[in-house]
């Protein structure tokens, strides 16, 4: 129904309607019943109360308001429907309740509201009540920022420039961006979720995938279902985590979990702070530990893992190679299939182990077990604590045991076996350097010391009495404090001193210088004259003559009785100016020589042999323990089981110059070499100049 007075606008129709009979009724001047009339119930209709109190309203110039209540109050300005509102200069409203309340508005659809200038809300519901420029197409939509955009059903924009776009697509910030259903873009500037179900929470965040979810600033996620929680992370891939400020995880599956993390690989975990997993299914669990290759594992912090199944369990610890472990603290294992357990430790090579506190492994397959131990070379085993094991097979199993050369063994404690394997030709069985005696020594191929802190020197050298010393290639000191000194020489008993190639002692405590069947002669010497002077044989035969029958003998060149030899023991013999032999069985030899001791032996001016068993040879020579050995001029060994054979050194001592005497103080210590010093209980130096010192 129209109401009277109101203007009706120009209809353009495809041709002319016919008037009907009732029109010809019609006043000339009443248009609206000549247009019902002519138009008829199938055209139009415009039903309302008729009596004026819902007569639509067109105050605006051009305005047209058409049905009830409606009301179009700006210039052009068009309202269509029950309730229609279009309040403002051009603006447009269609749908029942539709409204366009600013310039340039446009409300399409039941009760659609557009409350700013040039606002466009299109749809059932649908508002768009920014200032100005805001779009919302779809039943429900809402653009309330500037310049948002809200497209599809229930989306909704809330920050200026923003745009949503699916069914309860939605965005909150400026400039946000939200596209797939159910997406969200909010919490913050910028962020954008692309996907449906899309999550982007904080500025800048960036959620790219159907499911995703990035929240905290400029977070950021890329794939189905990936998840990207705290400030800057970042996850890329199908399923992909990234839980905390700065991480980062790549990968399906892949996740970071904590602070600065990082995982880069299909089912990859870094989990904890700044830790790094690179490769499908590597694992970082220690915090600033690194993995890198298929299934490695860092879970020590700061610990290190590289290579396939790799595995770093120990605070920093290190492993390199397919299969390597490294689980001790500060261990490092390097090479496939390594193997460091022990604190401190280190295997380098194909599967190498070091399983004690600071040991080292270098060489395929190489063991060092015991504490503080090193297996060097392909093989090598150090078992004992402190054991030093270095060449192809070599074994140290004793405590701070050395083996070094090809398959030597240390077997005892504190012993040393240097020299490889005996080479064969024909019929014969090879040997291998072995120390097995507690602070046994064996140098030379095939040398072999069983005794208690016995001494083989030389290739094929065998020392097996407790306190022996075989030196000589094949040389044979076989019972307790036996001596053989010389290629093929052997002591046979206790106390047997063996002097000389082939030479053969087999009475106790005696010295040979030959065998049954080679006897020699210490020849070219002159009569003495001096105190330092050797006698011969004239002058002890003038001695015999002086002496009679009595079981002591002393020979001396001077004639006065000022500096009469002494020989007070049984069987003891004195010979030299002022020697004095003072004990069952000993012998001084050399001006001043002291043999002080059962079976003790001085030989050389100002020797002193004074112990049991005690043997010093050499001018100025001192053997001050019982069965100590001191062998070359100034030499001295001065304590139990002591052993010093060498003369003095010239040459630099701690880069100074310095003479230097041979010298082993401490008990069971061994110095070989001019100028060597052993100078620790059971310590062993060996070579001209070196020295080892008690700490």
């Amino acid at each position: 129904m129209v109401g009277a007075g109101t203007m009706l606008p120009m209809l353009a129709l495809a041709a002319p309607p016919t008037l009907s009979p009732q029109a010809l009724l019609c006043a000339p001047t009443d248009l609206v019943c000549m247009v019902e009339s002519a138009l008829g119930d199938a055209y139009l209709k415009l039903n309302g109360a008729g009596d004026g109190s819902d007569d639509a309203i067109a105050s605006g110039e051009a305005a047209i308001a058409l049905g009830v209540n409606t009301r179009a109050t700006g210039n052009a300005s068009t309202a269509v429907g029950s309730l229609a509102q279009a309040i403002g200069v051009g603006a447009t409203a269609f749908g029942e309740s539709a409204a366009a309340i600013a310039d340039a508005g446009t409300a399409i659809g039941q009760g659609a509201l557009a409350a700013g200038f040039g606002n466009t809300a299109l749809g059932a519901g649908a508002e768009a009540t920014a200032d100005q420029a805001a779009t919302a197409l779809g039943a429900l939509s809402l653009a309330e920022g500037q310049g948002a955009t809200a497209l599809g059903g229930d989306a909704q924009v809330y920050g200026a420039g923003g745009l949503a776009a699916g069914f309860n697509a939605g965005t909150n910030g400026e400039a946000g961006v939200a596209l797939g259903a159910r997406s969200r873009a909010l919490g913050g500037d910028f962020a954008v979720a692309v996907g449906g179900y899309a999550s982007a929470v904080g500025e800048g965040a960036t959620a790219l995938g159907a499911a995703s979810i990035a929240e905290g600033e400029r977070s950021t996620t890329v794939g189905f279902q990936a998840e990207a929680h705290g400030e800057g992370a970042t996850a890329t891939g199908a399923d992909s985590r990234a839980l905390g400020a700065s991480t980062a995880a790549f990968g399906s599956a892949a996740s970071a979990v904590a602070d600065d993390a990082t995982a880069l690989g299909t089912t990859a975990l870094a989990a904890a702070q700044g830790s790094v997993a690179v490769g499908s299914a590597a694992t970082a669990l220690g915090n600033h530990s690194a993995a890198l290759g298929y299934g490695a594992v860092a879970a020590g912090a700061s610990s290190v893992a590289v290579g396939d199944s790799a595995d770093a369990e120990g605070a920093g610890s290190v492993a390199v190679g397919v299969g390597a472990q490294a689980g001790g603290y500060a261990a490092a294992a390097l090479g496939a299939q390594a193997l460091a357990t022990g604190n401190s430790s280190l295997a380098l090579g194909v599967q190498s182990v070091a399983a004690g506190p600071a040991a080292v492994a270098l060489g395929w397959n190489s063991i060092s077990n015991g504490d503080f131990s090193t297996a060097l070379g392909p093989a090598a085993y150090a078992s004992g604590a402190g054991a030093l094991a270095a060449g192809m097979g070599a074994i140290a199993e004793g405590f701070r045991g050395t083996a070094l050369g090809y398959a030597a063994e240390a077997g005892g404690d504190s012993s040393v076996a240097i020299g490889g394997q005996s080479t064969c030709e024909r019929f014969c069985i090879p040997f291998t350097t072995q120390a097995q005696g507690l602070n046994s020594v064996a140098l030379g191929a095939g040398a072999i010391a069983f005794g208690n802190h016995a001494t083989a020197l030389g290739a094929l050298s065998f020392a097996s009495g407790d306190n022996s010393i075989a030196s000589g290639a094949n040389a044979r000191a076989e019972a307790a404090d036996s001596v053989s000194l010389g290629v093929n020489s052997r002591a046979a008993v206790s106390g047997a001193v063996a002097l000389g190639a082939g030479s053969v002692a087999e009475r106790t405590n005696a010295v040979s210088v030959g065998n049954s069947g080679t006897q020699r002669q210490i020849i070219n010497v002159a009569a003495g004259t001096e105190g330092t002077d050797a006698v011969n044989v004239d002058q002890l035969n003038e001695a015999k003559a002086q002496a009679g029958n009595v079981r002591f003998v002393a020979v001396d060149a001077a004639t006065d009785g000022s500096a009469d030899a002494v020989a007070s023991g049984n069987d003891a013999t004195a010979i030299g100016s002022s020697a004095f032999a003072d004990g069952e069985g000993s012998l001084a030899a050399g001006q001043q020589a002291n043999a002080l001791g059962a079976g003790a032996i001085a030989q050389g001016a100002q020797s002193l042999a004074m112990g049991d068993a005690a043997i010093s040879l050499g001018s100025l020579s001192t053997a001050t323990g019982q069965n100590a050995i001191a062998i070359g001029q100034g030499a001295s060994a001065l304590d139990d089981s002591n052993t010093a054979v060498g003369g003095t050194y010239v040459g630099l001592v701690n880069n100074q110059p310095a003479v230097q005497a041979t010298s082993a103080s401490g008990q069971g210590a061994s110095a070989f070499g001019a100028g060597s010093q052993a100078g620790g209980g059971w310590s062993t130096a060996v070579g001209a100049g070196s020295y080892t010192q008690l700490r």
